[in-house]
């Protein structure tokens, strides 16, 4: 009778620990941020977010892959405090500019915005003080 309380106990314990193992590795493997040129990325579920611009180039054209991952995303934060950064294009398979996206771009005069974007997060242009150009297309349907 004690060996099969042991045993009921096993097995109950044994499946919560496989699947807390792989939540762990599921969320290694996607999270991980790598780096290629001047952006640093995720991806997940088989799309690249954009987390870090690190560049200093004044005219920038976000590309559409990365690793032959569509570039979806512009995350939080993502250009935040690109002072040397006066002109953004976006490609067509941007669909989301996350909150903050553009912090503090000082100088940011112009960005280009596909007709893909549908949604834009709040502050996304926070500070964005020489920001005199930018369209936003009919499929946007939410700012903020």
């Amino acid at each position: 009778m004690k060996s099969k309380k042991h045993l009921t106990k096993i097995l109950c314990v044994v499946p919560v620990v496989l699947l807390i193992i792989f939540l762990v590795l599921m969320f290694t493997v996607t999270s991980k941020a790598e780096t290629i040129d001047d952006y640093a990325y995720v991806i997940s579920n088989g799309e690249a977010q954009i987390t870090q611009y690190n560049g200093s180039e004044t005219d920038v054209v976000v590309p559409a892959e990365i690793d032959g991952y569509p570039v979806t995303i512009i995350g939080d934060f993502a250009f935040r405090d690109c002072s040397s950064l006066t002109n953004i294009t976006l490609p067509e398979s941007v669909t989301i500019i996350e909150s903050n996206a553009f912090w503090n771009c000082s100088n940011l005069i112009s960005i280009i915005l596909p007709d893909s974007i549908s949604s834009i997060g709040d502050n996304a242009f926070f500070h964005c003080e020489s920001l005199t150009s930018i369209t936003f297309p009919d499929s946007l349907v939410k700012i903020g």
